[in-house]
């Protein structure tokens, strides 16, 4: 679908992380994608490449690194667009990170999930602890990060973490394709709004999270697309909505 932007993360090193941000920074300018999927397809073999990686990398370059995968974590993560993690095959370390700042996570029957960074005395730290804690048994991160297993998609689908299982990529990007068209035909400033009050309901007290609630109902409210869609639903039409995220971020 054109208004999909699929962007395959081959490697977890400085360029490949720039180029991340640097694509989504684009797309959330881009009026013409409602849609950035991030697929990340690796094999066990590859893990040996981010091994020889982290060798590589000066104990002076640590911080950069990881402050950039966390600049990168966190624009995912508080974007107003939608991002999807499309996982297909060894999902570990960083790349498994990364996904799981998306928005939604697919993943074919085959893939693998894990940290197993802990066996070359390394941890995950881009941001995916606080996350995989805030809506799961602690117990479960723990074993995951302290023995570096790797699980299989099923266990991850138990635990709502992965929304759906699918035999192939061939499947899995025909719903994709499917689930744009489903995006495209609502608000996205509504979507936006939505994406900001559950990422900051989650920390919030009940008195802070009924608060953030309710400003951005209000600011729905005053927007055009709550007219459109009230008009075009009692019409019964299909609502052409026009405020977008980009504008703002232009």
């Amino acid at each position: 679908m054109s208004n999909i932007r699929i962007y395959k993360l081959n490697n977890l090193d400085i360029s490949s992380l720039e180029n991340l941000k640097k694509g989504i920074k684009i797309f959330l300018k881009d009026k013409s994608r409602d849609i950035f999927v991030i697929m990340v397809d690796k094999d066990e073999k590859e893990q040996l490449k981010q091994v020889k990686l982290f060798g590589k990398l000066r104990k002076e370059d640590a911080v950069h690194y990881v402050s950039l995968g966390q600049e990168l974590f966190s624009i995912i993560y508080e974007a107003k667009k939608i991002i999807i993690g499309m996982a297909d095959g060894f999902i570990f370390d960083g790349f498994f990170e990364l996904l799981l700042a998306c928005d939604l996570l697919f993943s074919t029957e085959r893939s693998k999930f894990g940290f197993p960074c802990i066996s070359y005395g390394i941890i995950p730290a881009f941001g995916s602890l606080k996350l995989l804690c805030r809506g799961i048994f602690e117990q479960f991160v723990k074993y995951m990060v302290l023995t570096g297993s790797m699980v299989d998609v099923n266990s991850l689908y138990e635990k709502g973490i992965v929304n759906k299982i699918f035999e192939d990529r061939l499947s899995l990007q025909d719903y994709i394709n499917n689930l744009s068209i489903n995006f495209s035909n609502k608000s996205q400033f509504a979507q936006g709004l939505l994406k900001e009050v559950i990422n900051h309901t989650i920390f919030s007290s009940l008195e802070d999270a009924l608060l953030i609630e309710q400003n951005a109902f209000c600011l729905s409210f005053c927007n055009d697309d709550r007219i459109e869609g009230i008009k075009a639903f009692l019409n019964k039409k299909t609502p052409a909505f026009k405020s977008r995220w980009e504008d703002i971020y232009s």
